[in-house]
């Protein structure tokens, strides 16, 4: 179903779960306790709180054992994950759990915008081409050398991300994309009609100089306090 007005989050599994050792089937997007996920989770849960002004959105996770589910989806825990897999071992699993097919599907919905969190190995698993209809403008958070195997597209913008970066916004570079994309979706809750930069430096640069974030605990803090 076309919907112009939704954003669409693309993120990718953690090899942490919680609960630890529970069988009990829980919403994927409450099932990952990496850094990435836990961040993320913190600016969709404020974008939600002020009413999802910018438009409905849509949480999907590319899962090494499932393929993609929906935030929504229950799931127990498992232990799978696409980091340090080998190419071809990489590529049969994610045509076998049918990948490639369902983001192509995810992207080929009008939208506001797309945003997708994957590192080289997810993106593999992705399997973006150019072959892609992309119809919403689509930022991909992801590694230098992830960022370089992108195809081109008129509405792919890459953003790739060091160890530069992570400094720049007191991160671990593992927790970096789920970072950024809280505070996306923190400022758009706050000002939903604001102009998302997708140039790489301009969208950095818009991330890290917002004025109500000099009020705002960091997210190193608030994670430091639940640890």
């Amino acid at each position: 179903m076309s919907d112009a007005a939704s954003i669409l989050v693309l993120s990718a599994c953690t090899a942490t779960k919680v609960p630890e050792g529970s069988d009990r089937p829980i919403c994927a997007e409450e099932l990952y306790a990496g850094q990435q996920h836990r961040r993320l989770m913190r600016g969709l849960h404020a974008y939600r709180a002020a009413g999802e002004p910018a438009g409905t959105l849509e949480l999907h996770i590319v899962s090494a054992a499932h393929g993609v589910v929906a935030g929504s989806e229950p799931l127990r825990s498992y232990n799978a994950s696409f980091t340090g897999m080998r190419q071809q071992q990489l590529k049969r699993r994610a045509a076998r759990l049918g990948i490639p097919t369902a983001v192509a599907e995810l992207l080929r919905v009008r939208r506001r915008l797309a945003i997708l969190l994957l590192g080289d190995n997810y993106l593999r698993a992705a399997e973006l081409s150019s072959a892609l209809e992309l119809r919403a403008p689509t930022l991909v958070l992801t590694s230098a050398r992830g960022a370089a195997r992108l195809p081109a597209a008129p509405a792919l913008h890459s953003i790739p991300l060091g160890n530069g970066d992570a400094r720049r916004f007191s991160c671990g570079l593992v927790a970096l994309k789920g970072e950024l994309t809280a505070r996306l979706l923190m400022r758009l809750a706050l000002n939903p009609n604001t102009s998302i930069p997708l140039d790489h430096a301009k969208f950095l640069a818009w991330l890290g100089t917002e004025p109500e974030w000099h009020h705002v605990r960091s997210l190193d803090q608030d994670l430091a306090d639940v640890a």
